[in-house]
This record gives C-alpha cells, sequence and structure tokens, in this order.
C-alpha cells in the first residue's frame, strides 16, 4: 500500500466520523419550543381571543396595569420575607416558631396573589359582551397554563 492509498483511507475515515458526528448532534430530539414558556404577549392573547373592540382593549389595559403593580408589590414583600427564612439557615439562634411565622406569612401572601389573580380575571371577564363569554370560558384553561406554577406538559421520556 502506498502512501497515498494511506491518506486517502484516512481522509474517507475523517469524513465519515464528520457525517456521523452531524447526524448524532442534528438528529437528536428537541424539547418543544414553548415548553415552560408563556404566551410572549398575554393582552394580546386576551384581546385576539374574546375580540375585544377598541374600548375593551383600553380597560384591559388598564386593568393588567393595576394587576401587575398588585402582583409586583406582593413579589417584592415574598422575596424579602424569603429572605429572612433562608438567612436564618445561618442564625443558629432562630426558633421553629420564628420559622413557622415566616411561613405563614408566606403562605399568606400566596393567597393574596391567588385571589388578585381571580379577581383579575372576574375583572376580564365583566368586560366581556354576552357573545365572547363562551370564547372566555375557553380561554381561561389555556391562562392557567400560563400562569406561574401553572400545568405544564408532562416530560418527554429520557433515553440516555
Amino acid at each position: 500500500m502506498t502512501k497515498t492509498n494511506v491518506l486517502y483511507g484516512i481522509v474517507a475515515l475523517l469524513v465519515a466520523l464528520n457525517i456521523t458526528i452531524l447526524l448524532v448532534v442534528l438528529g437528536k430530539a428537541q424539547p418543544p419550543q414553548d415548553f415552560g414558556h408563556r404566551p410572549p404577549n398575554l393582552r394580546s392573547l386576551i384581546e385576539q381571543e374574546l375580540q375585544f373592540d377598541a374600548q375593551q382593549k383600553e380597560k384591559l389595559s388598564e386593568l393588567i396595569d393595576s394587576h401587575r403593580a398588585e402582583i409586583s408589590e406582593l413579589d417584592a414583600q415574598i422575596q424579602k420575607i424569603r429572605g429572612t427564612f433562608y438567612e436564618s439557615l445561618a442564625d443558629n439562634q432562630s426558633t421553629l416558631a420564628q420559622q413557622n411565622k415566616l411561613l405563614q406569612q408566606l403562605g399568606q401572601l400566596q393567597i393574596r396573589i391567588e385571589k388578585g389573580r381571580w379577581q383579575h380575571f372576574m375583572a376580564i371577564k365583566k368586560l366581556c359582551r354576552p357573545e365572547q363569554l363562551d370564547d372566555f370560558s375557553a380561554l381561561t384553561k389555556e391562562l392557567v397554563r400560563a400562569l406561574p406554577g401553572g400545568p405544564r406538559p408532562p416530560h418527554r421520556p429520557r433515553h440516555d
């Protein structure tokens, strides 16, 4: 065998190896693009699905702005209490009663968030005309999936 034949063999082997690597990388199952993500703009989704008119869109914007401000404030309080709670890990003086009090505060804030969401969606429902109510009922299922902590699609089985 000549040196040329050996070189051709090596080149052919490298080409085959590169093609195999490309097929493996490109053939890997990709996770769904929307997995675990909110729709890009819930306001647009609501407006489109319910076919809101200009007046309804304006009132919806006011409701959303007010709701976001309320949720932001509650989230800030949660972060502060959560920080205090986890900082107690380093504090050997923290009692179980103090930890329970912080957990109760976190729970109460989460209840306020959920009640606020409920009231927010009830206010959106009140914006609807009677012919939009069926569409609103269908939309609520989609909105629940879009909320933080809402149901997510099941994980695909892993084949490692």
